[in-house]
């Protein structure tokens, strides 16, 4: 998975998880990380993989960044 899907995939997690959004903020964010979740490569690390699709996006933004910090 190259920098720039992982930026805005943790960048779409945060605005999600970002306190105080209306609701077309936080429809918005989930699209938005559904749509990047769909198109993750083939090489995206199992384990995003897996906290995406069972919608554990705190844990994903967490995992996320820990990899950046790295």
């Amino acid at each position: 998975m190259d920098e720039r899907t992982a930026e805005e995939l943790r960048a779409a997690l945060t605005a999600l998880a970002s306190p105080g959004r209306s609701g077309p903020e936080v429809a918005a964010a989930l699209d938005r990380v559904e749509a990047l979740a769909r198109e993750l490569p083939d090489n995206a690390p199992a384990q995003l993989r897996h906290f995406l699709e069972r919608r554990s996006y705190v844990k994903a933004l967490e995992w996320l960044e820990a990899r950046a910090k790295t």
